[in-house]
């Protein structure tokens, strides 16, 4: 594309055929994972990342030193079915962990709110995002695991508490299973699993290792459940700039940027918002907002909010064309 106005036409994906709305809020109270939720903090004393149990999710043992005595943890780390692990590590802000980083050595229950400590894939900051995960391929998230263990100060394991003796599991994101799934019924928000592990000096970092299944949705209702979003296999056509919905609020720059960026990955779902329930449309809401400043990374605020109003506009102005060449 040239450097002056954007050229005429934008290639742009039929998209969203139909729109499942999340399960009803209207439930006072879901089924959340069997055992209670929260946090193990100690010293590692061993780990064994050779010698799996077995199944078809074997699991790998970190033992972690506590006063009350040693504690097991068992960590998904490799899928033997189709459904492979996704993982992801990101360095943390050690300030918005504060209260994750200062409980005791030990386990700590963890109520299952946004203030208690507890993670959440979906909703906690430092945690969100479709960017940087890793498909499990071989011994990959093994090898990371060595890795972050290696020279560890503290660690934090969070998860659910064994029903018999000192341990935690369910290491994994509790959340977005999909419908049908045995584990539906045991999600919720604000019980995920992972791995936080602080380093001390001559580099002191604090660092999260995040594992999900890859059939686990990461936009998810305030029950937990995934946002049902049937978007189908898509093709293309040739929009004209002039068939965009009024009210453009970017420059020829920006405009640019985007439409060699994410845009149309963007469209294909932003236009969801506008049919969700109020806590799934903060999410996904706050999704774009995230992937926009990704790709504008010099845009204010507000200037974003401005874009994201716009794209959610031509995401439904895009899909009432298209129904309306159905016709």
């Amino acid at each position: 594309m040239g450097s002056g106005k954007l050229v005429a036409d934008l290639k742009i994906a039929k998209f969203l055929d139909s729109v499942t709305l999340p399960r009803s809020p209207s439930l006072l109270f879901h089924m959340a994972l069997q055992t209670d939720y929260g946090v193990l903090a100690g010293t590692v004393q061993s780990a064994d990342l050779q010698n799996p149990s077995g199944g078809q999710w074997p699991h790998y043992h970190i033992y972690v030193q506590t006063p009350a005595g040693l504690y097991d943890s068992a960590v998904n780390l490799k899928s033997l079915t189709e459904v492979k692990i996704e993982y992801r590590t990101r360095d943390l802000d050690p300030t918005s962990f504060a209260n994750d980083l200062s409980v005791p050595n030990g386990w700590t229950k963890l109520a299952q709110t946004s203030t208690s400590g507890a993670l959440d894939y979906v909703r906690r900051p430092g945690l969100t995002g479709t960017q940087g995960w890793i498909l499990q391929n071989g011994d990959n998230l093994i090898n990371q695991l060595v890795y972050l263990l290696t020279g560890v100060q503290r660690i934090f394991i969070f998860g659910a508490a064994y029903n018999t003796g000192l341990g935690v599991h369910d290491v994994h994101m509790n959340q977005g299973d999909p419908p049908g799934s045995p584990f539906a019924a045991l999600d919720a928000i604000w019980q995920d699993g992972g791995l936080i592990f602080q380093y001390g000096p001559p580099q002191p970092r604090t660092t999260v290792l995040q594992i999900k299944f890859e059939t686990q949705s990461l936009f998810t209702d305030d029950q937990g459940h995934p946002l049902l979003l049937k978007i189908p296999r898509y093709y293309y056509e040739y929009i004209p700039r002039w068939k965009w919905p009024p009210g453009d609020p970017l420059s020829d720059l920006d405009r640019r940027v985007l439409v060699e960026g994410n845009l149309l990955e963007l469209l294909q779902w932003a236009g969801a918002i506008d049919y969700v329930t109020a806590e799934a449309k903060g999410v996904l809401r706050k999704e774009l907002h995230r992937e926009l400043e990704r790709t504008l990374t010099k845009a204010s605020p507000e200037y974003l909010d401005r874009a994201a109003d716009y794209i959610v506009k031509m995401s439904v102005h895009l899909g009432n064309l298209r129904n309306e060449a159905l016709r």
